[in-house]
């Protein structure tokens, strides 16, 4: 019969601990990414004038991809 052990395993954690952890970091990747996204098109609509005010070319825009 197999039994399912809860206690601590490879680095003193159990499945469920590092399943979370692996799960919190992808959702964190994917949050990351949209406030990127969100960011980049917000400076694409600036101007010229509006971007050298904030110290940044449209270069430095199409480097954020």
């Amino acid at each position: 019969m197999a039994a399912y052990s809860t206690s601590p395993d490879i680095g003193g954690r159990t499945f469920a601990t590092r399943f979370s952890r692996f799960w919190h970091g992808v959702y964190a990747r994917i949050i990351e990414a949209q406030e990127q996204r969100a960011t980049r098109i917000m400076l694409e609509q600036l101007t010229d004038r509006e971007l050298d005010d904030i110290g940044l070319t449209r270069w430095d825009v199409a480097r954020m991809r």
